[in-house]
């Protein structure tokens, strides 16, 4: 009788450890040709599609100063539009970052430098 159960036991633990690893095996399986199959469209991919994806991205903005004042640039150099703020007046670090040019990627990230700066 104790020779049945255990039997039993181990034929059930068995078959479940077997369940297991089938499972296991398919879903690698299945993970490895995603993997592949992007991986051969990354490959494949054409130039233009990486162009397109370049130009979804967010704005470029940069802030120089101008006339004295903090000014903030388009990407194609054009005064978008002009902060109150006299650059003489700002420490020494914030005048020689804007004497290179301050380069902002997104008009979350401009709205946010801008307020640095007005406050």
């Amino acid at each position: 009788m104790k020779n049945k159960k255990l039997m039993w036991l181990f034929g059930s633990l068995s078959v479940a450890v077997i369940c297991l690893v089938t499972v296991c095996a398919i879903s690698l399986c299945t993970a490895a040709g995603i993997i592949r199959k992007n991986a051969e469209a990354a490959k494949n991919a054409d130039i233009s599609d990486m162009i397109t994806l370049d130009q979804d991205e967010e704005p470029i903005y940069f802030m120089r100063e101008h006339n004295g004042k903090i000014g903030i640039f388009s990407e194609k150099n054009k005064l978008i539009e002009t902060l109150d703020v006299f650059v003489v007046t700002l420490p020494r670090a914030d005048r020689d970052s804007l004497a290179d040019g301050i380069t902002v990627r997104g008009t979350d990230n401009l709205n946010a430098l801008k307020e640095d700066f007005t406050e």
